[in-house]
């Protein structure tokens, strides 16, 4: 079974980290003053309440974890005998969709593309692989859930389409095979068929160390999330308690977050913060 190397492990870790710290630092300046160190109570009450400040870095780490999961798996299937593309954009015809709707897909290895018909748009592979020695141009579309049947078969089919205009597009390179790969990573086991694979089988499949680099890359940017996290809670409820203003309550508002007798605990910052997230 593949392997990943100490220095991929570094470098990915060092990406996820630094991804997961891009997360924090508008919430991380607005508790510091122009003067440096730590804001005042009152400063931070005029400035924002702590829900809105911890709402950024909460919703955008979903899809920064998603972009760091794309990072890993192409990270893992860098080779020397390969070229590696992210996020390829090309543009795709209708002739590209018939070609996959009349014909069978894996045996359109070497079948030379029509010429280009009606625009449909840009559409996008996740990750590109051309094997140099052997033609073979290999997509693959990177997913952690399974889609619905219908879905899945509609994406499968845009993803084919689009493998077949970027190897029109790529004409320089020496293509003999395409190639689809479907990844569903937290997909069932027993579901999987030909249509699709997970986790268990990826590394088989593509012949990397898949697992690992993408469980590294998850656990490097989580656990630097949550210690981020922790550390701008904390900051903010380090202040006097006696020092906050209280806010005027009126019959039809009500602060979202009003002053305490004590600081808030992470818990109770954590709550509030969903509840912005619901709301916003």
């Amino acid at each position: 079974m593949p392997t990943t190397s100490e220095d991929l492990k570094s470098k990915i870790r060092d990406i996820a980290k630094e991804r997961a710290a891009a997360l924090f630092r508008t919430a991380e300046g607005a508790l510091a003053p122009p003067g440096g160190g730590l804001a005042e109570a009152a400063d931070l009450s005029r400035r924002s309440s702590l829900a809105s400040i911890l709402r950024a870095p909460m919703l955008g780490k979903e899809l920064t974890e998603g972009k760091i999961f794309e990072i890993a798996v192409a990270s893992a299937l860098v080779t020397p005998e390969t070229s590696l593309m992210r996020n390829l954009r090309v543009p795709v015809t209708d002739s590209d969709v018939n070609l996959v709707m009349e014909n069978d897909f894996a045996r359109l290895a070497g079948v030379r593309p029509p010429a280009p018909g009606r625009h449909l748009g840009t559409w996008e592979i996740d990750v590109a692989r051309h094997h140099r020695n052997s033609g073979l141009f290999e997509c693959i579309d990177i997913k952690r859930t399974r889609l619905d049947a219908t879905t899945e078969r509609e994406q499968r089919t845009k993803v084919e389409a689009t493998s077949i205009a970027a190897a029109r597009f790529l004409s320089r390179m020496e293509i003999t095979e395409i190639r689809v790969t479907t990844l569903r990573w937290n997909a069932c086991d027993e579901a999987e068929s030909s249509e699709f694979i997970s986790r268990m089988t990826i590394d088989a499949h593509l012949k990397a160390p898949v697992r690992e680099t993408v469980a590294t890359a998850f656990d490097a940017f989580r656990t630097e999330f949550d210690r981020r996290f922790d550390l701008l809670v904390e900051r903010a409820m380090a202040r006097p308690p006696a020092e906050l203003p209280r806010p005027q309550r009126t019959e039809r508002s009500r602060p979202m977050l009003e002053s305490q007798s004590t600081p808030l605990t992470i818990r109770e910052a954590v709550r509030l913060a969903m509840r912005a997230r619901r709301h916003s």
